[in-house]
Parts: structure tokens; C-alpha cells; sequence
């Protein structure tokens, strides 16, 4: 098959009065591939007119442009800018350009717009006298981007116009095109194409040649050098990569490009320094690369956004899908609806996701650091990262904790290369680690799963290990963050054994159970910081949206009695009583607490009238204003007593 090289030659070789075009959807590299290959070929070739001049190409996108005026006035700014040109300048009074009449005229609004002439008659008898040394219309190659996006005030008619002018003078003319699209919006392209396009390309170059090329491109000089070689090491994943995406070449090296950070600050605080994390690390750099470049394409054709961190960072659980459905075949789907996929959510499917760029559910490892990077949300961080990586992959100074070593030698990718006794000594071993609350909540499931699988393979009693595990979960999530809660639960959407039912079933328990603690925990904090340090309370109050919400939702003044508000209130300055006014006609808004701490507010109410009455006399109007003023909230929210 004619490749695309030699449709240009043959086109530079001969005279032509027609354009040709080189066609492919958007994004799968025709720009790329016109600068970094096109571009040098055709100002290396010899004009077919005059052998001892070179074609000087000239690129033009039309991406929003409005008319022909603004077209012309883009490649007259070529001619005054571009080194290529730079032999035909006058050097006599004004610098003026040596053009043949032919293209004066084609670019004639052009040069009136870049040179701000008054009058065209003057700057047409500068053209006639410069003689026979001047810039020929043969020499001119002008490629043509996005037509398709040009601006709506651009008619079809009058691009075909200029560009049948450009052609039949002698001008080479390219068009970068997505066909596709402008077929749909332009009624008139068939036309363009009968009138001046006599060969439309397809652009079918292969990704791993545009893929190198953007390597090269982008990464080949000094200080990029260690990551354009990993790249070069890698290039089959970004062909698959490139693949499910169907070759869009913009998504992926803006993938590339943000990875390059976060892969040199690798290199340089973690491998060149022989970190204590490098062997591990290096053991995992490339599915945390795959991954990390899926979710930046994804974010670059707008399917993910930085919202969808919390929804990408909870499906690490379902690593244990497999096990807990009792498919062991890491190809098969897992269900949580008919159609055999696990649905995080109606936006977000997560296993086509891992499925669309080959991800294997037991090497897909989130990490927020390099997401919140890849989306612009905050640079990335490699101490963080660090940090991080030890917490996804249970390391201890450099060292993968012995509980997970246990436990990863049970995985399906390792347990066969266990002996009979080996298997036997870590499985007891992991029940012994899971008693001693060794592993977090969501880990439970994949403890009990691999002693139950296999149909009991050590024929252990499955009720007495869910009996002496019991103990270790509690206290593991005793000891658990409140994100580690939702992933256990999480777990819970897949068919369970019964006995995997029954550990998730005791967990919600226990979990219930331990969140109500910690609120306890929390609420007879916050009301003592209330009656301790109102000002700071305040203060905390008006910063934390968390606190607001929890404050505003908790009848805290059931459990205080109106003695202990009264004296907060006598005690606190004009700052501490404006602020418990607003905020007492902030927390009303929710109806539902005023019946409940109706006593309180009444009986503080008796106490603050009888205090105005004290005060009254003293000169201290402040007080007196501001205590009045929130016995008036009072009457509005609780109206039996007035002042």
C-alpha cells in the first residue's frame, strides 16, 4: 500500500492546480505527524519549478476563524515571521517583502491588515519594482487544520473560493481534516471536495511509529531522558493504551505529560537514592503507570473529573470480588446487576473501566496523591506519595509487614506455588493474624473467604475460625478510620458465602456500634469546648462546615442544663453574646430541635430576664443590648414569655 510520504512527494514533484487532504478522526496524530515528519520533508524539497529554490511550508489552523480576511492576514504573518522568507526582504527605508503579484492578490487584505497601509496603490507599485527575485506562488505549501472547527461565519462556499484560488495559481494546499464530522455540519463539503480536493489520505500510520515519535519529541532531550527510556521500556502498554481510546494521540501525551512529574520525582527521591522503598516500589511501578495514565485520558476526554476521587479510591475492596463470588477466573465479570458488572454508580462502571485498559482487578491500587496531580487539583506530592504507598502496601521501613506477607502468598497468583504444608502453616497463620487484629474490617472477608475456599481444602471448622476472628475484628475496627467503615461495607454488594454474610452482618453491627461511641465521643467534646472556650467554639463553628452540620443536628442543650448556659453567656464578652444570638437563629431553622430543648431555652430565658433587670442601671449597654437581644430569638422560636 502507497504510503503517506509518498503521496506528498508525488504531489511536490509535479504541477498541480488541486489540494489534497489527509483524513482521521480527532486526536490520532495528523497535526502531530504534519510538524514533526511532513513539515521537514517538504521544506527539504525542491520546488518542482525551480530546483534551486524549497518549498516553504506554511501552517494554518482554522480553528475558529471567522472569514477569509483573517485567513489571509494568518499567512501574510507567515511571510514576516517565518525565517523561510527571510530572503526576500527589501533592505533599502521600510522592510518590505518581494512578492510576486500572484500573491499579493491571494493575500492582499493580509498584507493591508499586517502593515496598516492607508493606500493599496502605494504598496502595489512597491510590488512591481522588485524585480524578478521575489517570493514565487510555487514555493508557498500551505497546510490547512481544522476545518472542521472553524467559526460558523466561515461559509463552506467562501473557504472553497480562497482555497480554489490558492490552488489554481500554483499553491500546494493540505487539508487536516475529520471528515466524519464535517459531513454532518456542512451540507457543502461535498462540493469542497469536487471542486479542489483531487486525493483524500487516510491517516493510517501505526501507533507505535506515532507513539515513538511523541516519545522522541517530547522526551529525548537530557531532562527527560530517564523517562522517554521508560516509556521507549514500555510502549507496549501505551499502544493498549492508545488503542482503547481509540488512537486519540491529544488524550495520551496529555497523560504522558502529567505522569513525567510524578515519575521524576520517583526517580529522584525514591530510585536514585536507593530508598528504602525502591525494590518495592520498583516491583510495582509499571500497574501504578497503567493505571495512572488510564485515569488521566479519562479525565482528559472529560469522563472523570476530580469529584469522582472518593468512588475510584473505594473499589480497591473489590480486589476481593473475585474470591467473594466464587469465580476464580480473573477474566470473568463480577455481578452486582444482571449484566455481570460491578456499578459503583450510574456514572462510573468500574469494572469496564479496569476491563477497557486491561487493568487485572488485583493490581488496580489508587492512589489520591497522583489523582489529585492528574486533575489539576493539587500538585503532586512525593512525600505524601511515600506515605501513601507504606499505608497501600503495608510496609514498615521498607519491609512488607509479615501479616501481609502471610496473607499475599495466599493470593491466587501465589498460593499454587505453595506446598501442601506451606499452605496449611500460612492459612492458620492468617487466622491467627486476623484473632490478633493484624488486618483492617474489609479484610476479614478475604481471611474468611481463604480458609472457606477450595470446599474447605484443610477441612478447618468454619464456624469456630468466624468464632476466634471475631475478637480481632472488633478491636481492627476499634482502631479503624472512619473511611475504612464504608470499605467494609462496601464489600457486602457481591453474592456471599454464608458464612462471609455472617462476618459482614457482625461487622455493620460493630461498626454501628463503634460510630455511635465516637459520636458520644465527639458531642460531650463539643459541648464542653461550648461552655470552656465560647469564643473558640464560635470560631470553630463559623470555619467547620463538618462541625455546623453535626452541631446543628445534635440537641445538645438536652444534656446542659440552663445554669451552665447562663453562666457562659454572664461570663462572655459582646464577641460571645452577638455569636450565640446568630447562632442560636442559624440552629432553629431546624424545627425539629425546638421541641427538645424547649425547657431549656425557656427556663434560660427566665434566667436572662431576671439578669436585664439586674444590669439595668449599671452602664453596661453592651450587655444589656446584647442579652435583650437574644432573649428576643427566644420569644420568636419559643413565644410564651416576653420581655
Amino acid at each position: 500500500m502507497k504510503n503517506i510520504d509518498s503521496f506528498i512527494e508525488d504531489y511536490l514533484i509535479e504541477k498541480t492546480e488541486y489540494a489534497i487532504q489527509l483524513v482521521s478522526n480527532w486526536g490520532t496524530g495528523k497535526t502531530h505527524y504534519y510538524r514533526n515528519t511532513l513539515d521537514k520533508k517538504i521544506r527539504n524539497t525542491s520546488v518542482f519549478s525551480d530546483n534551486t529554490k524549497k518549498y516553504k511550508p506554511i501552517y494554518i489552523s482554522l480553528f475558529g476563524l471567522k472569514s477569509i480576511e483573517e485567513i489571509s492576514t494568518k499567512i501574510v504573518f507567515e511571510f514576516y515571521q517565518s525565517k523561510l522568507f527571510k530572503g526576500y526582504f527589501t533592505e533599502k527605508g521600510k522592510k518590505r517583502l518581494k512578492v510576486t503579484g500572484s500573491i499579493f492578490k491571494i493575500g492582499l487584505q493580509g498584507f493591508l491588515n499586517f502593515k496598516g497601509l492607508g493606500s493599496a496603490n502605494d504598496y502595489l507599485t512597491d510590488v512591481k519594482d522588485v524585480g524578478s527575485n521575489a517570493l514565487n506562488e510555487n514555493e508557498i505549501f500551505i497546510c490547512f487544520d481544522d476545518l472542521e472547527r472553524k467559526n460558523s461565519a466561515l461559509s463552506i462556499n467562501d473557504l472553497i473560493g480562497y482555497i480554489n484560488s490558492l490552488v489554481d495559481v500554483g499553491v500546494k494546499v493540505l487539508i487536516l481534516v475529520n471528515e466524519d464530522v464535517l459531513k454532518k455540519d456542512s451540507e457543502n463539503y461535498n462540493d469542497l471536495k469536487e471542486k479542489v480536493i483531487d486525493i483524500s489520505i487516510p491517516f493510517n500510520i501505526p501507533p507505535e511509529v506515532i507513539i515513538k515519535s511523541i516519545i522522541k519529541d517530547r522526551y529525548s532531550n537530557a531532562s527527560f531522558q530517564l523517562y522517554g527510556s521508560f516509556l521507549e521500556q514500555n510502549i507496549g502498554m501505551l499502544i493498549k493504551i492508545s488503542d482503547s481510546i481509540n488512537n486519540n494521540y491529544r488524550h495520551l501525551i496529555y497523560a504522558l505529560k502529567c505522569y513525567q512529574k510524578c515519575y521524576s520525582l520517583f526517580q529522584l527521591k525514591i530510585v536514585s537514592v536507593d530508598h528504602e522503598l525502591k525494590e518495592i516500589f520498583e516491583n510495582n511501578v509499571n500497574k501504578i503507570t497503567l493505571l495512572s495514565l488510564a485515569l488521566a485520558v479519562e479525565y482528559k476526554s472529560s469522563m472523570l473529573s476530580y469529584k469522582d476521587k472518593d468512588k475510584l479510591k473505594n473499589p480497591v475492596v473489590l480486589m476481593n470480588d473475585i474470591m467473594l463470588s466464587g469465580n476464580f477466573d480473573q477474566s470473568t465479570n463480577v455481578d452486582s446487576n444482571n449484566e455481570g458488572d460491578v456499578v459503583i454508580d450510574n456514572e462510573f462502571n468500574f469494572n469496564l473501566f479496569i476491563k477497557k485498559y486491561g487493568i487485572k482487578k488485583n493490581n488496580y491500587t489508587f492512589f489520591t496523591t497522583i489523582f489529585t496531580h492528574l486533575t489539576n487539583y493539587s500538585d503532586f506530592n512525593i512525600e505524601e506519595f511515600i506515605d501513601e504507598f507504606n499505608s497501600i502496601f503495608n510496609v514498615d521501613n521498607g519491609v512488607i509487614l509479615p501479616e501481609y506477607q502471610i496473607m499475599n502468598s495466599l493470593s491466587y497468583g501465589s498460593c499454587f506455588e505453595l506446598s501442601d504444608i506451606e499452605y496449611k502453616r500460612n492459612t492458620l497463620e492468617l487466622i491467627e493474624n486476623a484473632k490478633r487484629a493484624k488486618y483492617l474490617p474489609s479484610e476479614y472477608l478475604t481471611v474468611i473467604h481463604y480458609v472457606e475456599r477450595y470446599d474447605n481444602l484443610l477441612e478447618l471448622n468454619i464456624e469456630n475460625v468466624f468464632e476466634d476472628i471475631k475478637v480481632g475484628l472488633i478491636t481492627s475496627i476499634k482502631k479503624s478510620k472512619e473511611h475504612e467503615f464504608s470499605r467494609f461495607k462496601m464489600t457486602g454488594h457481591s453474592e456471599l458465602s454464608h458464612i462471609n454474610q455472617k462476618v459482614i452482618d457482625f461487622g455493620i453491627e460493630e461498626i454501628r456500634k463503634e460510630k455511635g461511641e465516637r459520636k458520644g465521643i465527639q458531642l460531650n467534646a463539643i459541648k464542653d469546648n461550648l461552655l470552656e472556650s465560647p469564643a473558640e467554639f464560635f470560631e470553630q463553628y463559623i470555619e467547620d462546615s463538618t462541625l455546623n452540620y453535626t452541631v446543628n443536628d445534635y440537641p445538645m442543650f438536652s444534656s446542659i442544663t440552663e445554669s451552665e448556659t447562663f453562666m457562659m453567656l454572664k461570663e462572655g464578652d459582646k464577641r460571645v453574646l452577638g455569636s450565640f444570638k446568630k447562632f442560636l437563629e442559624e440552629r432553629y431553622q431546624n424545627t425539629t430541635l425546638v421541641p427538645i430543648e424547649a425547657n431549656h431555652m425557656n427556663a434560660l430565658r427566665t434566667l436572662l430576664i431576671q439578669y436585664v433587670l439586674e444590669l439595668n442601671g449599671l452602664g453596661r449597654k453592651w450587655e444589656e443590648y446584647f442579652i435583650k437581644e437574644i432573649i428576643k430569638v427566644l420569644n420568636k422560636y419559643f413565644p410564651q414569655t416576653s420581655v
